[in-house]
């Protein structure tokens, strides 16, 4: 890991200390920030080393290399917290970016579907059409159906055994509906887009980013009662650390709630596309339910370019007819 600290410019032990209390971003790229986080020593591996130093009267040169950069790493204040601060500065604007980008996506994807005149159109033709199969049935007359129910509909097989009941529906929107058969693709742009990335996962993205503010809120505010017990070499570079954090918190801190804000807002939209579809919404799952979603206009788009290569699949087949066959005395008599 030293080593790896070190990487493209020779630096020694006490190099590093200074980069780290003088807040040197040109040397403290996020992986040596990392790397540093890594190499702190546990209480119980301080004790051991501090054990070994006494009992050879503070001889140090008795150490090797790493054991003398992890004593020399202790001796700093707060260290895991000042590099935790300082990590978390180094990634803020990057992540507050993506975050709220996904965030973006998520609630215009929720938006979307509730507001698709096409979509709605869609899934009225797919009502009908189910109520006319099932005409005089139980099922027939119905006035909903479940969301699930659509990844049926290529599976559905016609009478001519080559194409589907999907193939039918868009079939008869583009005969009649073009507009519609346009629009679910026009219109629902974010659900491909959201598709891209967990949402489940988001959530504890925003929570993790909210976490490490906060665990920099706390170091300054320790830092702050401990800077009269900090060592005449370090105080400068406490106070300085102490300033530089505490005004790009001012801004991160803000961004930070209103990225609380929109995960809010993000939830509610979710709820109200359950409450839309009528699912259940302790078992409704977002990104489950982008995924379907997006299954199924896949599955449409490649119903449209089967039909326009093979014109067999609506034909109906030989011995079909709407009209009852004469009975067969009826038929020779005549």
């Amino acid at each position: 890991l030293i080593g790896g600290l070190r990487a493209g410019k020779k630096m020694g032990h006490l190099e590093i200390r200074r980069a780290v209390l003088g807040m040197d971003m040109e040397v403290l790229s996020t992986d040596r920030l990392e790397a540093l986080q890594g190499m702190i020593a546990t209480e119980e591996e301080l004790k051991t080393l501090r054990a070994y130093v006494r009992k050879h009267k503070g001889d140090t040169d008795r150490l090797g290399s790493a054991e003398r950069f992890v004593l020399m790493l202790a001796d700093m204040p707060m260290l895991h917290n000042w590099l935790a601060a300082l990590l978390f500065r180094q990634e803020f604007a990057g992540r507050h970016l993506e975050l709220r980008g996904k965030v973006g996506l998520a609630l215009s994807a929720a938006r979307q579907v509730r507001g698709s005149g096409a979509l709605r159109d869609f899934f009225a033709l797919v009502l009908a059409v189910g109520n006319f199969i099932n005409e005089g049935h139980m099922l027939g007359n119905a006035v909903g159906f479940m969301f699930e129910s659509v990844s049926l509909l290529d599976g559905m097989k016609m009478s001519n055994k080559k194409g589907t009941l999907l193939h039918y529906l868009v079939h008869v929107l583009q005969e009649k509906l073009p507009e519609t058969l346009e629009g679910i693709w026009t219109e629902l742009g974010d659900v491909r887009e959201v598709r891209k990335f967990s949402l489940e996962f988001l959530s504890a993205e925003i929570s993790e980013v909210s976490t490490a503010c906060r665990g920099a809120q706390r170091t300054l505010s320790v830092l702050e009662k401990e800077l009269d017990s900090v060592s005449e070499d370090d105080a400068p570079h406490v106070a300085r650390f102490l300033s530089d954090i505490k005004a790009f918190l001012v801004t991160a801190s803000a961004q930070v709630d209103e990225l609380g804000a929109l995960q809010l807002e993000m939830q509610s939209e979710h709820t109200a596309v359950a409450s839309y579809f009528a699912m259940e919404l302790s078992k409704f799952e977002p990104g489950a339910f982008y995924a379907s979603l997006e299954d199924f206009l896949t599955s449409v788009a490649a119903a449209r370019r089967q039909l326009s290569e093979d014109a067999e699949l609506l034909r109906p087949p030989p011995d079909h007819s709407f009209f009852l066959a004469p009975p067969a005395g009826d038929a020779a008599g005549g």
